[in-house]
């Protein structure tokens, strides 16, 4: 495992992806019965703007199955 934190640690943008794709679909695996969900804000971008959106998905996310 210590191995895996150390590649982690110079992975470049695609390689982080694939990683992060990977760690998401077997999280789904190993727990069928949950939902895992990632949050990111560009700092570059109005923060308030983007949280805004985010609440709108997730009050979209309440009413959908």
């Amino acid at each position: 495992m210590r191995d895996l934190v150390e590649e982690i640690a110079y992975a470049n943008e695609v390689e982080i992806e694939e990683l992060l794709t990977a760690v998401l679909d077997r999280y789904a695996e190993l727990f069928p019965n949950w939902e895992i969900s990632t949050i990111s804000l560009k700092k570059s971008s109005d923060r308030t703007e983007q949280l805004d959106r985010m609440i709108q998905l997730l009050q979209e996310m309440k009413t959908s199955p």
